[in-house]
């Protein structure tokens, strides 16, 4: 009794979740994976057809990652050779055709022993968070065999797949196991005989209104898929059977239901390519220092500042609310988002670049802009820069190589390092715009009162440096053609000081310079929201707008900061803390995605995010899964389903680390915040001393951040610390 409660236990979550037809996420989680052993026998020799399709829907959803392993049983000896060889082909090639790069593939017939060694392996790498669903659409075999030779603890998150029993092979493999020889070596047995194939694909070829639709589909991959269902229906006297497509669309979507063929239309859509509808064109807009209470869609007053551009976004599209900043200070937050990875994981325990530094990301490392190239997309960066350039300490007199041309982009201009920086110069690609010599030349002082470098070259005026960076990158955008999607990482200086607005803005708002400056950000994207409109690309162009770390929290004093902040302006909302805190005031940033017809208008999503996430979330989107077992994107998690709207509820994040200039750090995982108080011990000056002590807070309760509950959970305190101790350590988060 006490050997089978742990096996009943998971059969009752199993199928409740499968009784309520939840979507795929409640089924197939995020670390799940997925392996295929399709038919093939002497028989049924060409159900590649059903297969083809369980391929097509396993990519529609994203999953290329999660298929790690496919078996086919290729015992063809009643069937033509050459048919047997076309058949076995097409598996190859519907693998390669979706892209499922990570897929072991395994001829049973010449490579059963390997397909079982596989198929061991990936019982045992399984836990609770990273089960190994096993679809049976062939016999049972190679399932049996790998789980004797399994760790038998990890035999429990071994869950098999398939629309029968399938006991009824014996006697075509000889001493064959079935799904009872397996449920008894601990594995779970998911779908009964009666969910089988007449519910989920069988049937005459010409019945399907779906077989009509994917021969006439715009979509090559869909064009392909029908020619192998009808190959399967010729073989078989037009029956049709893709019941195997009936399993992953289950898997994908919760619905037992049946209704099949319409239903499965319907989820496929009909111009699908390579996992999104034509592949989208992409704008990352990253703001500078614009706090998470900093515009009208996020509870600011239409007295204080007024943002309709921006909340246009919001409008027709999806607003986050728990968008999170891997740093609450700039070079930190860029990084990651570039490539995916914590900041902290480099040479940059604390601070941030400075202006003359070298480039701060290797160009062996892939970015989000190298990913997009690498697949036909022309990329460009544009506006604020603040990650390096060159191998070493420089002058900007010398072509300024390494860049991010180096780095996956097409066209660069830029401000070097910050809003009125001591360079005082633009950037174009790989040298100083206008550079006459290399003298130096009197150049007065910058607005941080320190001079500027003299170079001999046009210096920046800062009320124009919004217009040009912004003018640039329409012009940039206009030079697109149709035959390439691009993809603009655009980077306003505002709202970083100095505070200097055009004067189209200036004395606009109702709280200064510092609104007035809010308001320049508003225009600029407003005129890259039109140029979108002109080009007749909206409805074909994903747009993010998000920014680098919390607003600059000022209450006392003439700064323009604190005048915004007495005339009732809270830049970062009611968060605690401000840009270079560890407080969420420095970290909890606005993030609006827009894409019609693809993302939800005016829809709001609680899922907690980090911009280290939009390197992953951009290869799902892509087609391009991230390798977990390679130095790409260590810590981005795909978070497409909670933009697209697909999400379950669930997590996807299942823990994020933050951490603010001093080289403190923090990790968030469910409703707790643990602050480990430290400072890098390289900081020379430490600042923020009152932030250096242990802190825990449950964010659900108290969202402010008030009651440091450490001395009440030292438990849960201690949990959290080793958490994040091990994902210091371990070079990777996800």
């Amino acid at each position: 009794m006490k050997r089978l409660l742990p096996f009943a236990i998971s059969v009752f979550l199993i199928f409740g979740i499968h009784a309520r037809g939840l979507p795929a996420a409640e089924l197939v989680k995020q670390g799940d994976r997925i392996g295929w052993s399709a038919d093939g026998n002497l028989v049924d020799p060409d159900d590649w057809g059903a297969t083809a399709m369980a391929l097509a829907i396993f990519a529609k959803q994203g999953w290329q990652d999660k298929l790690v392993h496919l078996d086919y049983n290729n015992r063809l000896d009643r069937n033509n050779p050459i048919k047997a060889a076309e058949e076995t082909v097409s598996v190859v090639e519907g693998v390669k055709k979706f892209k499922f790069k990570t897929t072991k593939l395994y001829d049973c017939q010449n490579e059963l022993e390997a397909a079982i060694e596989n198929a061991t392996a990936e019982i045992n790498k399984s836990s609770r968070d990273s089960r190994f669903w096993y679809v049976q659409a062939g016999p049972f075999e190679v399932a049996y065999q790998a789980l004797r030779r399994a760790d038998p603890a990890k035999r429990q998150f071994c869950i098999l797949v398939s629309h029968s029993e399938v006991n009824e092979r014996s006697g075509k493999w000889k001493d064959a196991h079935g799904k009872d020889e397996c449920v008894e070596l601990g594995a779970t047995y998911y779908f009964t005989e009666k969910q089988g194939k007449e519910k989920f694909g069988s049937g005459s070829f010409r019945k399907w209104h779906l077989v009509d639709w994917m021969k006439n589909s715009p979509c090559p991959e869909y064009r392909w898929v029908h020619s192998r269902m009808r190959k399967t229906a010729e073989h078989k006297d037009g029956v049709l059977d893709a019941s195997d497509g009936g399993m992953a669309y289950v898997l994908a979507t919760g619905d037992t239901e049946g209704n099949f063929s319409p239903k499965l239309e319907n989820f496929l859509g009909s111009g699908w390519n390579g996992g999104i509808p034509n592949r989208p064109n992409i704008v990352l807009i990253l703001a500078d220092d614009l706090g998470y209470g900093s515009l009208n869609s996020y509870g600011a007053d239409k007295t204080h500042i007024r943002t309709p551009n921006i909340d246009r976004l919001a409008t027709e599209g999806r607003r986050f609310t728990d968008a999170n900043t891997p740093s609450s200070v700039c070079s930190p937050t860029r990084y990651g988002l570039l490539t995916g990875r914590y900041d902290w994981r480099t040479d940059l325990k604390h601070g941030v670049i400075n202006t003359t530094d070298p480039l701060h990301i290797e160009t062996s490392r892939p970015t989000i802009a190298s990913l997009l190239k690498s697949v036909g997309y022309r990329t460009a960066a544009i506006g604020k820069w603040h990650l390096g350039y060159g191998t070493e300490k420089h002058d900007f007199t010398e072509p300024l190589s390494p860049g991010p041309l180096d780095l996956g982009f097409d066209y660069h201009f830029a401000v070097p390092q910050n809003h009125g920086d001591a360079s005082g110069v633009y950037v174009r690609n790989r040298e100083v715009v206008g550079l006459r010599s290399d003298r130096r030349v009197p150049a007065g002082k910058s607005p941080y009162g320190r001079d500027f470098m003299g170079i001999d070259a046009p210096q920046r005026i800062d009320e124009n440096v919004m217009d040009e960076l912004t003018s640039d990158a329409t012009r940039w955008l206009e030079k697109q053609t149709d035959d390439s999607p691009f993809f603009l990482y655009f980077a306003p200086v505002a709202i970083h000081f100095p505070y200097t607005p055009s004067n189209e803005t200036k004395g606009k708002s109702g709280t200064g310079l510092y609104g007035d400056w809010i308001h320049e950000l508003d225009l600029s994207v407003g005129r890259i929201l039109d140029t979108l409109d002109r080009m007749k690309v909206t409805d074909e162009t994903l747009v993010v707008f998000t920014s680098d770390n919390g607003g600059v929290l000022i209450a006392d004093g003439d700064r323009p900061e604190a005048v915004a902040y007495r005339a009732g302006l809270r830049c970062n909302g009611t968060l605690r803390g401000r840009k270079h805190s560890i407080y969420q005031g420095g970290f909890r940033v606005p993030f609006i995605a827009r894409w019609p017809g693809h993302i939800q208008a005016q829809s709001v999503c609680d899922e907690t995010i980090s911009l280290v996430d939009m390197y992953a979330t951009i290869a799902a989107m892509i087609g391009q899964p991230v390798p977990s077992d390679k130095e790409v994107a260590e810590d981005s998690v795909n978070v497409l389903p909670a933009i697209v709207g697909t999400s379950s509820g669930k997590p996807l994040r299942i823990s994020m680390i933050v951490h603010s200039p001093n080289g403190n750090y923090a990790i968030r995982k469910g409703d707790w915040k643990y602050i480990e108080g430290k400072a890098s011990p390289t900081l020379k000056k430490v600042t923020q001393r009152d932030e250096l002590r242990p802190q825990l807070y449950n964010l659900q309760e108290d969202p402010g951040e008030v009651n440091n509950v450490f001395d009440e959970h030292p438990d849960i305190a201690k949990q959290m610390a080793d958490l994040l101790a091990r994902q210091r350590i371990s070079g990777r988060s996800r």
